[in-house]
């Protein structure tokens, strides 16, 4: 009986095609049940070159050994390091609609991105200051990221504040490179 087991899964093996990608397919195509990504297991980055019209695109990489998922939306804000620390300026990130939140299962090595971008409606209502950089909460996770980026953001607060920043649902694959200078990364 085990050696039947072990012939049939090493026939399955043989006979699956060579053209998937091996970093990162969605979860389609994954066994179902792939874990929830734990903080520990995620690299994240703002893809090389981010920023500018296109928005900041954020790279979530599975560093571990096994496949995990991600799905919805990070949490996202922008922040200032002062002297008391990381300090959140302005409202937190808004979802951007435009795209459906769908599973993505990430291979070790695998990556999947979210794009941060201003939301122009926000320009005339809101006071705009230089800050450090985004805080970033991956789905499913409560552990913040820092990344560094200089931009400008809406620094007015509070149910009634005006959208400063969008982020879309997690998507499959790197974010897109842009074509500004890069951005450093801080943790």
């Amino acid at each position: 009986m085990v050696a039947f087991g072990v012939t049939a899964a090493l026939a399955v093996m043989l006979n699956r095609s060579t053209t998937t990608p091996t970093a990162l397919t969605a979860s389609a195509s994954q066994p179902p049940g792939a874990p929830g990504c734990p903080p520990s297991a995620l690299a994240v980055r703002l893809a090389d070159g981010a920023g500018g019209v296109a928005g900041y695109p954020v790279d979530f990489t599975n560093q571990s050994g096994q496949a995990c998922a991600l799905r919805g939306y990070p949490s996202v804000a922008a922040y200032d390091l002062r002297a008391e620390g990381y300090v959140q300026v302005g409202a937190p990130a808004r979802a951007d609609p435009r795209a459906a939140p769908r599973p993505v299962v990430l291979r070790p090595g695998g990556t999947a991105h979210a794009t941060v971008t201003s939301a122009p409606a926000a320009a005339p209502a809101c006071h705009r200051v230089p800050v450090t950089g985004l805080r970033v909460i991956p789905p499913g996770t409560s552990t913040p990221d820092y990344l560094r980026v200089r931009f400008s953001a809406c620094s007015v607060a509070g149910p009634a504040a005006p959208p400063g920043l969008n982020v879309q649902a997690v998507q499959p694959g790197p974010g897109p490179v842009a074509v500004t200078a890069p951005a450093s990364n801080a943790r």
